[in-house]
């Protein structure tokens, strides 16, 4: 079956993690009906880390990023400047359910300072003709997860 290309946005809105405070964010998310497992998918978001105090780099800021509580972490890095850029990273499409029993889990595991994510996308194979009412139609509509981080 011809697959086209889909997005789930997992949240819009920036969400702000601290090592001496909130360190971990949970993302629920749905998955259109007629996802195509056996393609990967690609997991796009907005990223800043910064130092606890203002104008402080981050010192040994360690953050892990998982979906769907998986063994691995689908990106684990270490932070010791100021960054804002976009990240992305591929996922093996089995990792994700149709349905609204998704997630993806922030966390900082070490060191010090602040991580924001926002803007996370997640583009899908999804199989083209699928009847109305079963998932997205993969025609740019996209799904909407709207997780509240």
């Amino acid at each position: 079956m011809p697959t086209v290309s889909d997005y789930i946005i997992v949240t819009e809105k920036v969400t702000e993690l601290k090592s001496n405070g909130h360190r971990k964010a949970k993302f629920p998310f749905s998955v259109p009906a007629n996802i195509d497992a056996s393609q990967r998918a690609v997991a796009i978001w907005q990223f800043e880390a910064e130092g606890l105090e203002h104008e402080r780099p981050p010192h040994d800021l360690t953050w892990e990023l998982v979906v769907n509580d998986q063994h691995d972490p689908l990106v684990a890095y270490i932070h010791h400047l100021n960054r804002f850029n976009a990240l992305q990273a591929v996922l093996d499409g089995g990792v994700l359910q149709a349905g609204g029993n998704n997630h993806a889990t922030a966390t900082i595991t070490g060191g010090r300072g602040v991580i924001k994510i926002s803007a996370f996308v997640i583009h899908i194979q999804v199989n083209a003709g699928s009847a109305p009412g079963e998932g997205s139609t993969g025609l740019g509509g996209g799904s909407t997860g709207l997780g509240d981080g």
